[in-house]
């Protein structure tokens, strides 16, 4: 069994011997999110997977599969299943392909704030979608690197504006 209370020698341990065959089953919380390596971990089980996000849920899947045989994963919700979390797992089942996912995530969840501490949640933009709006996105950043690098030739307005926007990245 591995989960954040065991000790970093005693877990490394465990995790060498699951990966060399010497345990065929590990119990493990999300503590084997990241770093499982084993080619011969082919079943997964997720309990109350509606409590986790959907970039968590496909890191947890990409732990099992990494070798040549077939992988199967159980994930088992518990009720009640809020709508938001009911829509994670439809789009979680729907597909395997993490900018997918990603931009799924991103949908449901929102971007937060950029240079905060809030991960969640529809910023305060009023004319832009992160999600959709790539294009937008990418043309007002060579308006601005335009206007940062020719910040010499611009009249009172433009540096006025480029004057506001230099102290806004400073703060």
């Amino acid at each position: 069994m591995v989960h954040g209370r065991v000790k970093s020698k005693e877990r490394d341990l465990i995790l060498e011997e699951f990966r060399d065959g010497k345990l065929d089953i590990l119990l493990a919380t999300t503590v084997i999110e990241v770093g499982l390596d084993n080619p011969n971990a082919t079943i997964m089980i997720i309990e109350h997977c509606e409590r986790f996000g959907l970039a968590q849920l496909h890191q947890l899947r990409g732990r099992i599969g990494r070798g040549a045989k077939q992988a199967t994963l159980i994930a088992i919700a518990h009720p009640p299943i809020s709508e938001i979390a009911q829509k994670r797992l439809e789009y979680f089942s729907q597909t395997t392909d993490g900018f997918e996912i990603a931009e799924a995530d991103l949908q449901l969840r929102g971007p937060g704030e950029i240079y905060g501490l809030k991960q969640s949640g529809i910023p305060a933009f009023k004319t832009v979608h992160l999600s959709s709006d790539h294009d937008l996105l990418e043309g007002s950043r060579k308006v601005l690197e335009n206007l940062f690098y020719n910040y010499k030739n611009l009249d009172t307005e433009y540096l006025n504006l480029y004057n506001y926007l230099l102290a806004s990245v400073k703060s």
